[in-house]
Formats: C-alpha cells, structure tokens, sequence
C-alpha cells in the first residue's frame, strides 16, 4: 500500500503497474478501461477532492485457482484538514506472466461485506 502514499498522483504508472493491462469497472457496469487512463484520472479526481494518502486497513483473501483471487479491500484515507474516511473495494486478480494483476474492481460497502 506504499504506493497510495506520498504524492500517490504522481505515481499513476506504478500504480497502474498493480492492474492489468485493461481494468474492468464493475461500478460502471464492467466497462472495460486503460488501466493507466483509469488510474490517472481517479488520481487526479482524488487529488481535487482533497485526498492526500491511503493505507490499507483491512484485507480479505478467497483463493478461487491457483491463478485467480477475489479480494476485498479496507482503505483508510486521509483528507486535507485531517478529515479520515473509509472506502472498500472488490478485487478479481489474475496471475499472469510472473504477476499478480488486478483485472476487476467494485466498489463495496464495508458494513455490508464485514470490513
């Protein structure tokens, strides 16, 4: 999750590095993305929203294969002016070409998914 801290905005290709090539949004109902479009402008729309960092607070892990596991994600993220807030996420992720890749992404409620 070092990757979320210290100007993460800056950092979209290593960021973007962590998903497939093309990110499917379930959010936007499974459209397909250029994951380092999609990242860059989440960044960006994070940054004007006064986002400053995030770090994983909680993590669930179901191993479906030996090449796909669906996670569920807990990020504490904090606010200019101090504000912290909580957002979770649902990850499909593939193993391909010596990588762990995030391929799908949800958003998920936290409450809802025991996080």
């Amino acid at each position: 999750a070092q990757v979320y801290d210290d100007k993460p905005w800056e950092k979209a290709d290593e960021v973007a590095s962590y998903y497939a090539e093309t990110i499917h949004n379930q959010d936007d109902g499974g459209r397909s993305h250029n994951s380092l479009e999609w990242v860059s402008a989440l960044l960006e729309e994070w940054k004007i929203e006064g986002w400053i960092r995030s770090e994983l607070a909680d993590i669930a892990v179901d191993t479906l294969n030996p090449t796909t596991a669906s996670v569920k994600a807990k990020w504490r993220d904090y606010y200019s002016g101090g504000n912290i807030g909580y957002e979770c996420g649902w990850y499909l992720v593939d193993y391909s070409d010596g990588n762990w890749q995030i391929s799908e992404y949800a958003t998920i409620s936290c409450a809802d998914h025991g996080m």
